[in-house]
């Protein structure tokens, strides 16, 4: 890869012709419904049936042997080469920086999704805030990069545990005007007035409402009714339905509900598109690297620029081209993402 600059990057929705939905945060297999007022409303693995019938192969233990065959047949007749295609253009000189950036300002989440490595029984995480300090260091270099892609205040935690919170995404609008804000949470701290000391200083929202029930939670009822006739909003607020007890991917190979799996054979575009950055500074390589078991490296000793062009960090990306096998943290994982944006490269 040489110093040429290939045109695309945290910049690409001026350089590449896309749209800003396609940053909105989205995850395949949601049924997406609208409530009265018009906001969004998503189902995951909430249908009647699909939940017997996951439930009755989970039960006689053929469930993930039938996940793990249609994902290995997903990467060979779907996925693979359009991965290997988008890799190749972003490589092709200079690759380009980052268009996600993950922040998390705490490091616990109080949430007990039995499919999460680090839900409140079984974080093995200290209690610990980002210093104040290194987050303004983190937007001022931002700022200097003239970053316009999307910064996620949350990663592997309940951002609003952080009373903080309201006061970063202020700053980050401050020195970001460009740059798509989101914040994805359980909802479980926010109540409306708290909402509204938020809503004006992101772009996006989204709020999983876990709950084996399906019943939404009194505090985010009263949030969805303040909405009612609040149609400013309704491009910013997600609601998603989720079940607390699921069974997922498998997190980097460290979901508790999940066994080991059999490598996939593809590539991973996270470490060419995105940094998340763990409340010491750290750099993980991956959002689903929860416990920090990859470090590429830290925003508080060099600059983001810095690391995204470190030969460690082109070391991890040629191994996980290579194959998924030569990093531990990824051998065992079956996530595959093509964001809509990146696709589009």
């Amino acid at each position: 890869m040489d110093k040429k600059s290939n045109n695309i990057g945290h910049n690409y929705l001026k350089n590449n012709g896309s749209n800003i939905q396609d940053l909105k945060t989205t995850k395949k297999g949601f049924y997406v419904n609208y409530d009265k007022a018009g906001y969004r409303i998503d189902y995951y693995n909430t249908n009647t049936f699909r939940r017997l019938v996951r439930k009755g192969l989970i039960k006689i233990g053929i469930f993930e042997p039938i996940k793990n065959l249609k994902k290995r047949f997903l990467v060979k007749y779907v996925w693979k080469e359009k991965v290997n295609s988008i890799v190749k253009k972003l490589t092709k000189s200079r690759l380009p920086l980052f268009d996600r950036i993950s922040i998390e300002t705490f490091s616990k989440c109080n949430g007990g999704c039995s499919f999460c490595p680090v839900n409140r029984f079984d974080d093995p995480r200290d209690d610990n805030l980002m210093d104040e300090n290194l987050f303004k260091k983190i937007i001022i270099n931002l700022y200097d990069l003239d970053y316009k892609g999307q910064i996620i205040l949350s990663l592997n935690n309940e951002p609003f545990l952080d009373k903080r919170i309201y006061n970063f995404a202020q700053l980050v609008r401050k020195y970001l005007p460009e740059a798509y804000i989101s914040i994805l949470s359980n909802g479980t701290p926010l109540n409306v007035e708290r909402f509204k000391k938020i809503i004006d200083n992101v772009d996006e929202l989204v709020i999983d409402n876990y709950n084996d029930e399906l019943k939404w939670h009194a505090n985010i009822q009263s949030i969805m009714e303040y909405l009612a006739d609040k149609e400013i909003y309704r491009d910013k607020v997600k609601f998603r339905m989720r079940l607390e007890n699921d069974v997922l991917d498998t997190r980097a190979g460290q979901a508790n509900n999940r066994g080991w799996i059999k490598t996939l054979d593809i590539s991973c575009l996270y470490p060419f598109i995105s940094i998340n950055i763990q409340v010491n500074g750290d750099i993980s390589l991956c959002c689903n690297d929860a416990l920090s078991k990859e470090v590429v490296g830290n925003v508080g000793k060099k600059s983001l620029e810095e690391i995204w062009y470190s030969e460690k960090y082109f070391d991890y990306r040629k191994k996980i081209n290579s194959s998924r096998k030569h990093v531990s943290i990824c051998e065992g994982c079956d996530t595959v993402d093509i964001p809509r944006g990146i696709a589009n490269v």
